[in-house]
């Protein structure tokens, strides 16, 4: 997550990073060696309420977003977590990517949920 929060960041994006941790900025720079200088950090974006873009990674829920673009990320393999009962369905038209971390992880996703993922 926090390595798109930097490719936008490096692509002339406004980047805020919803965290509990003010003091994140540091502590990836000091952690991971790279910069997020210029991302701010908020207690809550609203699920993406009056952003462009809002990049979200799921807990296995299907988020209800509100930004004009709106991407989920799965990192590990959910199953029978009901990912395609009607409200999913219904949350699915707002949420324009699924994207995923590997080739194991999209073939579990891909079965559970109505949308199609991306592997990144």
């Amino acid at each position: 997550m926090l390595s798109v929060a930097r490719v936008l960041l490096e692509t002339g994006w406004a980047v805020d990073i919803q965290t509990s941790q003010s003091d994140i900025v540091t502590k990836v720079k000091r952690r991971f060696g790279f910069d997020l200088t210029g991302a701010k950090c908020v207690d809550n974006i609203k699920r993406g309420d009056g952003y462009d873009l809002c990049f979200w990674l799921s807990d296995g829920s299907v988020p209800t977003l509100f930004a004009r673009k709106n991407i989920v990320h799965f990192q590990r393999p959910f199953s029978d977590v009901d990912g395609s009962s009607l409200i999913n369905k219904i949350k699915f038209f707002r949420i324009n990517a699924v994207v995923v971390n590997s080739g194991f992880t999209k073939k579990w996703i891909d079965r559970e949920y109505p949308k199609e993922s991306v592997c990144m």
